[in-house]
């Protein structure tokens, strides 16, 4: 799971972060214009964390049921 990746974006990709399949953030990516807005950066980060999650969820999701195949209800 370590090996797959996803990246979230928020504000207009302004905001990335990377995370792998075991939602550990790799990698945060600000770009400079947004160095001056505190809590516009804080709420940036977060949905773009946000995002990123629920990319990796979705990914390892249906990772897992290509390996379940039929021993996963429906």
């Amino acid at each position: 799971m370590a090996q797959e990746f996803a990246q979230g974006s928020a504000g207009l990709g302004k905001v990335k972060v990377e995370i792998n399949g075991v939602q550990e953030i790799l990698d945060v990516q600000i770009d400079d214009s947004l160095m001056s807005d505190k809590e516009k950066l804080q709420d940036l980060i977060k949905e773009a964390t946000n995002d990123a999650i629920k990319k990796i969820q979705k990914q390892m999701a249906v990772k897992m049921r290509g390996q379940m195949g039929d021993q996963l209800p429906m």
